[in-house]
């Protein structure tokens, strides 16, 4: 037990960081060479079809990783061939409801050159989506080994391709950048298959039952994933509405940064899934209550210190990252960081309802919390501009937390205090650890 949390840790982990990483590295090159409009439409363009991604996502991993979980021979391929086709499904309606929708997004963010772009989405996803499917299929049999190369391959290349055409053009063409996702999927596609292709086992036939089971589970998975979107985007896109792309540009600098934060808590939600839903079956409750505590209690031990450096050296951490011009981020970045201390609940809480079999509770309780999201941007925005949409985010995010805890608290028993307890206990461990390893180096001397 103790190798697979070490050895899924760990992948997981530098999954994320490469990810966040490189996504970082082409952020710096995209914020300081496109004019502010044009990365503030590059912006809402990848909301918009993180979207898409979010249903298609949503719908198949995590009841693929409940279902698939110890299966064998034909159940296994049943299963897995009913994910494929419900992943595929969901994909290919994603992109036409973004053909459809673009227009009118285009018109009510006075971005005309977002409807062009968002065509283009429809070539990417033709390596991407294979490629995000093979690693679905690998955490489901508990590894996380493909999921990091294959997202090493992507982010590398893309950001490689982005510098590259920079350097021959001189400058960066925003209908180019889809073309640059769609060949660095390709060679992820290429890695991945050949790290995944022992659990790529299918059926000539879609079982339908399989489809209807994996697609009951997952479309409260759906919405709670929308609803999550939907949430943490709603600034940026009240922002777009009420402000203008630059207003968007701005915002998105903090949030970028701030995404940091979080690694701990995706590599924690990643490697907690497949084993709660384990511990769920062979334990009971105890022991998922137990999983949940210490994982909340251990994000915050960590977040913690990310946070405060951050909120203390957030004026130079804007100047060196995006330069004078995002001055006016700095504020929006102390508060991102008080913000990420508040996240591991509602992030773990989601992870554990959804192990537990309740998806439709996850996703109710973020839907309240969006409603409130929303017209609390739309009062914070009008009276106080860009600032008052992290103050909204922040009231929400509290508000939301209490509520999904109201929930936990029903379902699984869960105390409020205990996190603050393993908090307490990681930090003691962790100092224990360090004088005992910091004694042995001396006695070698």
């Amino acid at each position: 037990m103790k190798d697979y949390w070490y050895k899924s840790g760990i992948f997981a982990f530098l999954s994320n960081s490469v990810t966040l990483m490189f996504a970082f590295f082409t952020f710096l090159v995209l914020v300081r060479v496109l004019p502010k409009n044009q990365f503030g439409i590059w912006v809402l363009y990848l909301t918009v079809v993180t979207f898409a991604e979010m249903i298609r996502n949503g719908i198949t991993n995590n009841a693929l990783v409940k279902f698939l979980s110890g299966q064998k021979g034909d159940e296994y391929k049943r299963i897995a061939t009913a994910s494929l086709f419900i992943f595929i499904t969901t994909g290919v309606l994603g992109y036409l409801i973004i053909v459809a929708l673009s227009g009118t997004l285009s018109s009510m963010w006075s971005a005309p050159t977002l409807k062009p772009l968002l065509y283009l989405y429809g070539i990417y996803i033709v390596t991407y989506m294979p490629m995000q499917f093979m690693q679905f299929m690998a955490q489901a049999n508990m590894d996380f080994k493909m999921r990091f190369f294959s997202n090493l391959t992507y982010n590398a290349t893309y950001f490689l391709l982005v510098v590259v055409l920079y350097l021959v053009q001189k400058t960066i063409n925003i209908f180019y950048l889809p073309l640059l996702q769609f060949t660095a999927a390709f060679f992820a596609l290429v890695i991945g298959f050949g790290l995944s292709r022992r659990y790529l086992h299918f059926c000539p036939q879609i079982d339908w039952s399989w489809v209807a089971k994996l697609f009951h589970f997952g479309k409260y998975v759906v919405g709670t994933n929308i609803s999550s979107m939907l949430f943490n985007r709603m600034d940026l896109m009240m922002l777009g509405y009420f402000l203008n792309p630059s207003a968007v540009a701005l915002y998105n600098v903090p949030t970028r940064i701030g995404n940091y934060v979080e690694v701990p808590m995706n590599t924690m939600s990643s490697v907690v899934l497949p084993q709660a839903s384990l511990r769920l079956k062979e334990r009971g409750l105890d022991h998922l209550r137990y999983l949940y505590e210490k994982s909340v209690g251990s994000l915050m031990a960590i977040i913690i210190p990310l946070a405060i450096l951050l909120a203390v050296f957030a004026k130079p951490i804007i100047l060196i990252i995006a330069g004078k011009e995002y001055l006016d981020a700095v504020p929006i970045l102390r508060l991102f960081a008080i913000a990420s201390v508040i996240k591991p609940w509602g992030r773990q809480g989601g992870t554990i309802l959804s192990a537990m079999g309740y998806p439709n509770w996850n996703m109710y309780s973020i839907l309240i919390s969006l409603v409130i999201n929303f017209f609390l941007n739309w009062y914070f925005i009008v009276h106080y501009g860009i600032i008052g949409a992290i103050i909204a985010t922040i009231l929400a995010i509290f508000i939301g937390t209490l509520i999904q805890q109201l929930v936990l608290r029903h379902f699984l028993k869960t105390k409020a205090h205990h996190p603050f307890v393993y908090l307490w206990v990681t930090y003691r461990d962790g100092w224990k650890l360090v004088r005992e390893k910091w004694a042995a180096f001396r006695n070698k001397k």
